[in-house]
């Protein structure tokens, strides 16, 4: 009977017996750990793409809001944090 050909972290192989066909030549339980594995995988880096993207936007954001509220103006780090504090932030599209 063939075996299931999948190594798992520490390099030892599965040994459930073969129960499906196609390649590679896993067995339904290394798939499903597999699949389940790779969704989580997906779902992390989505999510850091969407993170990275919102502060890439806040950065922009932020940059143009003291473009426009300053103009030339000499400010100390204490007014630059309250006028970041007090802008009115993005909105959701709709």
């Amino acid at each position: 009977m063939e075996t299931c050909s999948r190594e798992n972290e520490a390099g030892s192989k599965c040994t459930n017996e073969l129960d499906t066909t196609g390649s590679p030549t896993w067995c339904k339980a290394c798939r499903a750990k597999y699949q389940r594995q790779y969704q989580d995988l997906r779902k992390q880096l989505s999510e850091t793409r969407g993170f990275c993207a919102g502060v890439s936007a806040a950065k922009d954001f932020i940059a143009n809001e003291f473009e426009h509220a300053i103009r030339g103006a000499m400010i100390s780090g204490h007014e630059a944090a309250r006028l970041v504090r007090v802008c009115r932030g993005p909105e959701l599209p709709s």
